[in-house]
């Protein structure tokens, strides 16, 4: 842990546990008396979260969402119920989950989780002691009974020094059931698992991964679902699972002005930009970012893809200026967030742009920078976006051979990845490719399976692109002298 900046601690308890908090908070100052060189703590509790007009509750996840760490303690009470769209029956439980959930994502800085149950001697609520022997008989959680407060300083200043010798965060899967008996973490496992299937080339595996996980999960998992329905051009199907997500911010007891909300109509305007219908696309994206108001990485993440996406859209309207300056934001935000990844994708986007509008010696500089950030990444579906503009940068230049090679690497990671429209596109620029090069019985096939995969998807523009690419290409066979 090198970094200047204290690691951040969430302390979660119900509101029986004062002399127990007041007991962390201590131990957590005397640890930072003593000037560890490898990092210092910062403790924040629901006492850090001003009043809002939010469900309170889902304020104090987004803070425990920019957390590292995460403690409970429970004395005797369990809590009271916070009004949660889960069903958890104490804001402490929903504090737990909600670090639980953050502890198996690779984006979000939540390292550990760590549960003190205090022996008072006395009978403690049913809710604490069946958490607490699901820990046990899952093996979940590291916890600690602690006889008072000395021994829950000691217990915690071992936890400290631990922790503070972690470098990496190392994403966690843990297996907990809340009170609600609606398995969240369950879901969320089932979600992940479910798009690195398709990631792999499994789609009809993943699908159903992914499936499950929409029945079980919320809106999160819906749209995990819709994605690959709208990427695998099952838009009907998509938008309902869309819709899902939608309903649960606006008639039921999700928080509209959050991320969750804004990915949501995000979705929605993906799956209408996919379909040729700008005006509701753009739409959409508008009031997406219209509920992104807070300055916290992942806020600034989803706030970058949301301009992405309504960048694309102007593009596809020939708003090519518009188009320019949301690309430029969206850049903007990943250059401060600094995911090299993301910089890449922005980068693409910029020299697809660029070229469009006329400006070769830009585009082609954004390429070059793009390129050069993925070359240390592992392969992703921006790799292969990245190399579908290699392909038509070559094309533009007449270099026909380099043309075929980027685009067939872009169609291999696509095929790896079941990107169904990458797919299409790939294809489309090969058999552009291998026609320059009077490969014609290839470019016939290639396109040919543009067309299907355009039609599978409905996407007409497409489509057509790929119809009259196959004309040409017959054309050009019949036209080429016989052997």
């Amino acid at each position: 842990m090198n970094t200047s900046l204290p690691f951040r601690i969430f302390l979660a308890s119900p509101s029986d546990a004062t002399h127990e908090r007041k007991a962390i908070r201590d131990c957590v100052a005397q640890f930072n008396a003593r000037g560890v060189r490898s990092g210092t703590y910062e403790v924040v509790g629901y006492e850090s979260v001003r009043g809002t007009a939010r469900r309170p509750q889902a304020a104090i996840n987004d803070l425990i969402h920019e957390c590292h760490f995460l403690i409970a303690v429970f004395a005797k009470s369990w809590g009271s119920e916070p009004g949660s769209p889960w069903g958890y029956s104490s804001g402490t439980e929903e504090e737990i989950f909600t670090a639980l959930l953050d502890l198996a994502r690779d984006a979000r800085p939540m390292k550990d989780v760590w549960v003190a149950f205090m022996d008072t001697g006395s009978i403690v609520t049913a809710p604490v002691e069946t958490f607490r022997q699901q820990i046990i008989n899952k093996n979940a959680l590291y916890f600690e009974t602690c006889a008072n407060e000395d021994d829950l300083g000691i217990k915690l200043s071992q936890r400290l020094e631990d922790w503070s010798k972690l470098e990496f965060k190392e994403a966690r899967r843990v297996s907990l059931i809340p009170s609600s008996g609606i398995d969240i973490l369950g879901a969320e496992r089932m979600r992940t698992d479910g798009e690195k299937l398709v990631e792999l080339g499994y789609a009809e595996q993943g699908l159903s991964k992914l499936k499950q996980a929409a029945q079980i999960g919320g809106p999160e998992e819906k749209l995990a679902y819709a994605r690959f329905l709208g990427r695998s051009g099952r838009f009907t199907e998509a938008h309902v699972a869309v819709s899902e997500a939608i309903s649960h911010f606006v008639n039921g007891p999700g928080d509209m002005r959050s991320t969750a909300a804004a990915e949501a109509y995000a979705a929605d305007a993906t799956l209408w930009r996919r379909e040729k219908q700008y005006v509701k696309a753009a739409a959409q994206l508008q009031h997406a970012l219209g509920l992104l108001n807070r300055i916290d990485v992942h806020s600034r993440t989803v706030r970058a893809r949301v301009y992405d996406d309504l960048g694309l859209t102007q593009h596809a309207q020939h708003d090519l200026d518009s188009a320019r300056k949301s690309f430029e934001a969206a850049h903007e935000l990943r250059i401060e967030i600094d995911d090299p990844a993301l910089i890449a994708q922005s980068e693409i986007n910029l020299a697809r742009i660029w070229r469009a509008i006329g400006t070769r010696e830009t585009a082609e500089s954004f390429a070059r920078s793009a390129a050069a950030r993925l070359k240390s990444l592992p392969p992703t579906a921006v790799h292969a976006n990245s190399f579908v503009l290699i392909a038509q940068q070559h094309l533009y230049a007449k270099n026909f051979p380099d043309a075929e090679g980027a685009a067939r690497v872009a169609l291999a990671l696509n095929e790896q990845f079941a990107n169904g429209l990458g797919r299409a596109i790939s294809n489309f620029v090969l058999a552009r490719a291998l026609l320059a090069q009077k490969n014609y019985l290839e470019a016939i096939r290639c396109a040919q399976e543009s067309v299907r995969l355009n039609g599978e998807m409905r996407n007409t523009s497409g489509s057509d692109q790929a119809q009259g690419l196959l004309e040409s290409a017959i054309a050009a066979l019949r036209e080429a002298p016989k052997p």
